[in-house]
Parts: structure tokens; C-alpha cells; sequence
């Protein structure tokens, strides 16, 4: 069969938080506004949360939970928007070569997703994904006495079903990224950039491949200090 190729024109806007409660444990809290045809009609809503265990500066493991809202868009939409839940653990692993840094995030997901069977009702299908993300940074200024830098960003996220009930695909999605950062604190970091979503939908015909502007902000601050 032959697949229809369907793009579309998407804006991510991400805060992500990783504050430190106690010596290695943190508390991992993550909202995401995701629209398409930039900014006119809902693609997805969702949050994260977790809990992180942090080895060394070079080692973090977490565990966690998801939240995702799926709307209506595209040429091909859905017949109903839905919902989404997972639980998922991973690992982040970081090392530099030369000036550059790298950052490796394994995670594994359980995924419960909302299916509907008519205008009413609906199950909730279960599916495993696993996903690997490298990341790597550039700085392209010296970090002054406040921390302030800017750097280049750029990496790619696969995205691999497994398991019972993700249907003939052995493959589910890509993303591709990359742009330029600004460390405006010590602990705050705002990321603009471009990604491209390439994504197999499970029904096997529709492609999608989505241009997205992503503005990401980072906070590393502790958490007794959020407030202060």
C-alpha cells in the first residue's frame, strides 16, 4: 500500500524543570503546549513528571509519569481527540570531546492510549516504545563570571515500538533538531530551534512529517530555592 505524506507546520513551547530536593535526589517536572499550524489549533498537551537519582554529574537515572492530550490536526486527523497515559524509566548518560558535550537518554515506555470504537465509547490499548535521544552542544562564547553562554545545539530522538499491540510498524517516529541556546543563568537555559518530526501512523498509510519552531526553557534550581 501505498503511504500519503502529510505535513504540517507545528510550535512546541516546553518548560522543563530538574530541582534538586536532597544530595543526589531531584524531582523532574516538564509542561509542553504543542500547536500546530503554528499556533491556530491543538496538536498535543502534556506533562511529565518524575523522580531523578543522579550518580554523578555524568549519571542520572529516573522514573516517572505522562500525561498526553492528542488533538484533531492535519489533513488526516483523528476521529476524536484522546487521551494518553505512560509510566517510563531511562537513563541519561553525558560525556565531552573537546569543547563539544554529548548527552545519550535511554528510555522505555508503558504507554495506556485512549481508542475509541464509535462516538462514545472506547478502551484503552496498551504499548511499549523505546526511545534513544543524543544530544550535542557547542559553545560558541566563554561563560562569564554569571554563567551566561551561548551554544549551538543539535540531535536526533528514535522512537521504536516493541511488544504486544503496536500493530505492523517496527518503526514510530523520528525527530531530528538543532539551534542555538542561551544560558541566561546558572541554572536557566533557554533553547529556540527547528525539528523535524518524521512519524508512521499506526493505521500504516499516513505519514506525517512535521516542520516545528521549539522554544524550550530549562531550570536547574534547586527547589528550596524556586520560591525565594
Amino acid at each position: 500500500m501505498d503511504r500519503v505524506r502529510d505535513t504540517n507546520a507545528n510550535t512546541w513551547w516546553v518548560y522543563a524543570g530538574d530541582h534538586q530536593v536532597k544530595g543526589p535526589w531531584s524531582i523532574y517536572s516538564e509542561v509542553q503546549v504543542r500547536r500546530s499550524n503554528f499556533l491556530n489549533i491543538w496538536q498535543q498537551f502534556q506533562t511529565r513528571d518524575a523522580v531523578a537519582y543522579r550518580f554523578s554529574p555524568r549519571a542520572q537515572v529516573a522514573i516517572g509519569y505522562v500525561f498526553t492530550y492528542t488533538g484533531r490536526y492535519g489533513d488526516f486527523p483523528v476521529a476524536h481527540p484522546f487521551n494518553e497515559h505512560r509510566t517510563y524509566q531511562q537513563i541519561s548518560l553525558r560525556h565531552e570531546l573537546k569543547r563539544a558535550g554529548f548527552e545519550h537518554r535511554y528510555r522505555t515506555e508503558q504507554r495506556w492510549i485512549q481508542n475509541y470504537t464509535d462516538t462514545n465509547n472506547y478502551f484503552w490499548r496498551y504499548q511499549n516504545r523505546f526511545r534513544y535521544q543524543l544530544k550535542a552542544t557547542l559553545p560558541i562564547t566563554t561563560a562569564n563570571a554569571e554563567g551566561r553562554q551561548w551554544y549551538l545545539f543539535a540531535g536526533d530522538e528514535l522512537f521504536l515500538p516493541y511488544g504486544p499491540n503496536h500493530g505492523t510498524n517496527s518503526f514510530d517516529q523520528n525527530r531530528a533538531f538543532g539551534g542555538v541556546g542561551y544560558r541566561f543563568t546558572r541554572n536557566n537555559v533557554l533553547e529556540v530551534g527547528y525539528q523535524n518530526q518524521f512519524i508512521i501512523q499506526r493505521n500504516n498509510r499516513i505519514e506525517e512529517n512535521d516542520h516545528t519552531l521549539r522554544v524550550m526553557w530549562t531550570s536547574t534550581a534547586a527547589l528550596s530555592k524556586l520560591f525565594r
